[in-house]
């Protein structure tokens, strides 16, 4: 029973006997049964828990003003402050029938199977089984202040400090130690007994197999005693406590000092010490008045060394108190929330600091990091009262390999915990649209990284063959992890495997990008010497069959007297094509080169292009009459590719009229003009001229009247 009303209980709990009911409070007085247990409020009612085989626990309706009880094995007493006595609970042997008449009783106790009451007038009763004599109270026994029932024996104390024992004596329990005065409290186990002696002493006998009478060496300053089935219990008169046995260096609690008899004016004041320079308590404290507890601070200095046991003093009247706390040091401890991250990746690892035990302030601990790349904040603090504190790192630094770290906590300038975390290097791969492209033809590349970056990364990029051409670096944006790059490819006749490799912080990737040989001009086909004015064929044939879609040939020609298409395309699959090209008109001989291209190679060909000349031109008949008609024949070097035009002209129109052009259509290689001759009176020549680039012929007419 608590000075505070309320009750604590421990050891077997077989039957819910030290099930305390929840919210029990204003307890005056407390007992426990065999199994069961008993409390009597401030305003005179009962309470039960426990075993109630036998009704022990069933209160009797309306029971009220109960100043005491006591437990039996099975059975129940209760004394009522009008000195009456009601019981419940197991009556195989009477035990529950309380004698008639019986009152004044100011204790009842209750042991197996019998009852005992002590009335004011220091008599004795007892009832129920009496198998080894314990009902039969010791003929004149009086002057008795107190009494205790065991299991089947029986204790008095007298007011002139001796005690009277009856019943089972099988063990010595009734055997009361020859001499024995001066004794201020009993109490009786179940084979035992024990006394308190005025000087604060104990004394025991009886059974003790289980060393329930062996009194601990150097008790004292005990108030009263208690016997169980085979222990026994003292309460000091005055006390020391601390409410942790047991607390970390750094922490809190709270003592009291505790007193049987409450002080009378001005209180009882206890001084107040500690063995070690670390625990700190006040100097006293003081219970008050009528009281019987007060409580003082204890606190602790943070320590994070070994663990020991320090004692707490409290000191009145010349004796000396102690309750001793076992001190830990206080320990500490690092977790990571993982245990790898991938330097210069948005990964952002959390540190967790546990502490073995909350403490009454705050620690700070200082954080350090073996590797700079690593960054962590100088100090963690745990709050007082908290046993754990967390820290957010930053995002690691680049590391060209995997690197162990080691990050640890430090108070008071030792390390008292650390950590480890490794740094995985970032790996960076490379991808294609496709894998593989027709040489000559762009594809895009793709940077990918194994994990997102924190900040913008720029990566190497460089490729093993000169007809593939990457740029010297690609940027992946903070939080992303890829970025996108452009290539270049050459035309090539052969098939290659390039390797495009991309450098992370020296760590290297390649990926090939498999390069397809294209079609190439092989040859380019058409006639050395052409005329002007001509048309004609030319072929170009490539070094393999044209891939889907055909290959286009690209055509140039170094003059413009030579004129080709653009481009002629071979079909898919066909070898070669065939294109036209056609001379201008010239007039002196005039030099091309043609030029075909396609994938990685290409042909010439040179073409003279000669002027294509009037080789013959005649008048019929060479003497004419006025006001008939002439004819007029022109023949060039070659047919005309294209319509052809000669000038004609007449050294006298008035009489020989002649068209200012004459045409050639192409594919024709003459023309015949007829020509009127005007009137005259005389005889006369008259000059006609043909004339077109690269030649000049004429003929004279003669012309009579």
């Amino acid at each position: 029973l608590k000075s505070n009303g309320t009750v604590a209980a421990w050891g077997d709990n077989s039957q819910g006997q030290t099930d305390v009911p929840a919210g029990l409070s204003g307890v005056v007085q407390a007992a426990a049964g065999g199994y069961h247990s008993l409390a009597v409020k401030a305003e005179g009612t009962v309470v039960a828990w426990g075993y109630n085989s036998q009704g022990q626990c069933n209160v009797p309706p309306g029971l009220s003003g109960v100043a005491r009880v006591a437990g039996g094995l099975k059975h129940s007493l209760a004394v009522k402050a009008d000195g009456t006595v009601a019981a419940w609970g197991d009556n195989t042997y009477g035990q529950c029938n309380v004698p008639a008449g019986l009152s004044g009783v100011a204790r009842v106790k209750a042991g197996d199977r019998y009852s005992l009451a002590v009335k004011t007038d220091g008599t004795v009763v007892a009832w129920g089984d009496n198998t080894f004599g314990q009902g039969n109270v010791p003929a004149g026994l009086s002057g008795v202040t107190q009494i205790s029932a065991g299991g089947y024996h029986a204790l008095a104390l007298k007011s002139d400090g001796t005690v009277v024992a009856w019943g089972y004596s099988g063990f010595g329990g009734t055997s009361v130690p020859a001499g024995l005065s001066g004794v201020v409290h009993v109490a009786a186990g179940d084979y035992h007994s024990l006394a308190v002696k005025s000087d604060g002493t104990v004394v025991a006998w009886g059974y003790n197999n289980d060393g329930e009478t062996n009194v601990p060496s150097g008790l004292s300053g005990v108030a009263q005693v208690a016997g169980g089935e085979v222990h026994s219990l003292a309460l000091l008169a005055a006390a020391v406590d601390v409410d942790q046995g047991t607390m970390y260096a750094g922490g809190s609690a709270t003592g009291s000092v505790s007193l049987v008899a409450a002080p009378g004016a001005g209180g009882a004041t206890f001084a107040l010490t500690s063995d070690d320079a670390s625990v700190h308590v006040p100097d006293s404290v003081t219970i008050p008045e009528g009281g019987h507890l007060a409580t003082f601070p204890v606190t602790t200095d943070v320590d994070f060394g070994g663990n020991g046991d320090v004692h707490v003093y409290a000191v009145r009247e010349g004796k000396t108190y102690s309750a001793t706390i076992h001190l830990v040091g206080e320990t500490a401890a690092l977790a990571l929330s993982q245990t790898s991250v991938v330097g210069g990746s948005t990964s952002k690892p959390v540190l967790t600091i546990n502490l073995g035990g909350a403490l009454s302030t705050d620690v700070t601990l200082a954080l350090s990091s073996s590797d700079p790349r690593v960054n962590l904040p100088a100090t963690v603090t745990v709050p007082a009262g908290q046993t754990s504190a967390k820290v957010t790192l930053a995002p690691p630094g680049l590391v060209s390999g995997s690197t162990p770290v080691t990050l640890s906590a430090a108070y008071d300038g030792k390390t008292v915990a650390s950590t480890g975390l490794t740094l995985l290097p970032l790996k960076a791969s490379i991808s294609f649209d496709s894998n593989s492209v027709p040489s000559g033809t762009p594809v895009v590349g793709s940077v990918d990284l194994n994990v997102p970056v924190a900040h913008a990364l720029t990566v190497a990029l460089s490729s093993n063959n000169g007809s593939v051409m990457v740029p010297a670096s690609a940027t992946v944006k903070a939080g992303g992890r890829f970025a996108t790059f452009p290539i270049s490819t050459l035309p090539s006749a052969t098939n290659a495997s390039v390797a495009i490799t991309v450098t992370v912080n020296g760590v290297s990737s390649s990926t090939s990008l498999k390069l397809l040989a294209v079609p190439g001009v092989k040859s380019l086909t058409l006639p050395t010497t052409m005329y002007g004015n001509g048309r004609v064929s030319g072929t170009v044939r490539l070094t393999m069959a044209a891939k889907a879609g055909g290959t286009v040939v690209a055509l140039s020609s170094s003059n413009l007297s030579l004129t080709i298409p653009a481009t002629v395309t071979v079909p898919e699959g066909q070898y070669s094509a065939t294109f036209e090209t056609t001379t201008s008109d010239v007039a002196a001989l005039t030099n091309a080169t043609v030029t075909a291209s396609a994938g990685p190679s290409s042909a010439t060909a040179g073409v003279a292009v000669k002027p294509l000349i009037i080789t013959s031109f005649t008048v019929s008949p060479t003497t004419a009459t006025s006001n008939t008609t002439v004819t007029l024949f022109i023949k060039l070097a070659a047919v005309a590719g294209v319509d052809t035009v000669v000038t004609l002209t007449s050294a006298d129109p008035s009489i020989v009229s002649v068209p200012a052009t004459v045409t050639i259509p192409a594919g024709s290689q003459t023309v015949t003009v007829s020509i009127p001759l005007g009137s005259i009176a005389v005889t006369k020549f008259v000059r006609i001229t043909a004339t077109k680039p690269g030649s000049s012929l004429y003929r004279t007419l003669k012309i009579a009247p």
